[in-house]
């Protein structure tokens, strides 16, 4: 970043020499810079005489690309500044199928940034993407939208599917995984958006591709509720995005892994297009994509070394 404003002030003043007195820096050292940033680009930037200076045509980019990024940079900083000074708003809209992506990142940025006031609405797909639509929130982790939605999307790591099943319908032949096959004689509970799409019609297509019947007992959006109906009624086999299910401990049955890659869940950071993110805002997303890569690193560790994570066992 130093060398791109080092390179903008040489261009401002036209001459190496009068940049580096504006800088309030020697000469050589300019130069230098300037040197590293023609070899990092692999361009001539300026061309340079005795007591002239051109700026090339590649030069001439480069500067019109570095004004905007560091005018960017410098209004970032004054944004945090003042963070640190008055309350600053983020409205954060969550489904029920990401709500611990949220958790840890909530601890650090409070610890961070105590003035940043959040407010976290809790819905369906559906409705965060119209409230998305609305700019009624920042931004939204959910499930990722379909591209027809017109919305930006960056995708968090994927989740596995956990099946939690009753003790009573756990056979002795099955592993720490399941297949597809395994599960299609019995009841399901699944998570459905109110629309459609997304992971119910998945399921849906793979058993009539494979000739099977898909036994529904109940589709529902919320996470919440699917895991409090299969404690009061447990006949049936729940599916649940495996980030949702960590810290579950079912009395009455067992947690298995999904074998089947394409049945996973796509998490995803959602927000508007067109819509500028205030530098508070564009913080929490940062932690947020970092603590959700540090899970999927640290889960697939534990992976490779053979540590699955503990279950109740019939």
């Amino acid at each position: 970043m130093k060398r791109l404003r080092y390179f903008c002030a040489i261009v401002d003043h036209g001459q190496i020499s009068k940049a580096a007195a504006a800088l309030n820096m020697a000469q050589p050292p300019l130069s230098l810079r300037l040197k590293e940033l023609e070899e990092e680009f692999g361009v001539k930037l300026i061309e340079r005489g005795t007591r002239w200076c051109r700026v090339t045509e590649e030069g001439r980019l480069l500067y019109e690309r570095a004004k905007l990024i560091l005018s960017e940079v410098d209004a970032l900083s004054e944004e945090m500044k003042a963070s640190q000074c008055s309350p600053v708003w983020v409205v954060i809209g969550v489904s029920s199928t990401c709500a611990s992506y949220l958790m840890e990142p909530l601890r650090e940025i409070c610890g961070h940034f105590p003035n940043v006031k959040l407010r976290v609405v809790l819905g369906d797909s559906d409705w965060l993407e119209s409230m998305l639509g609305q700019r009624c929130i920042d931004f939204a982790i959910m499930q990722a939208p379909p591209p027809e939605a017109g919305l930006i999307v960056d995708l968090l790591p994927p989740s596995r599917v956990s099946v939690i099943v009753p003790k009573s319908l756990v056979r002795p032949s099955w592993g720490e995984t399941l297949r597809m096959e395994d599960i299609a004689p019995f009841p399901l509970m699944l998570l459905r958006r109110p629309s459609g799409g997304g992971s119910y019609e998945r399921f849906i297509r793979w058993f009539h591709a494979h000739g099977m019947s898909a036994h529904v007992a109940m589709d529902c959006p919320d996470v919440r509720i699917i895991k409090d109906l299969w404690r009061a009624e447990t006949g049936s086999i729940a599916i649940l995005p495996e980030s949702e299910t960590r810290d579950y401990r079912p009395d009455q049955g067992c947690i298995f892994s999904l074998d089947e890659p394409a049945m996973g869940f796509h998490p995803a950071i959602v927000r508007p297009k067109g819509m500028q993110l205030n530098a508070v805002a564009a913080s929490v997303i940062a932690r947020i994509m970092a603590a959700s890569e540090e899970e999927a690193e640290d889960a697939e560790s534990r992976e490779k070394l053979s540590l699955p994570r503990a279950r109740k066992r019939a």
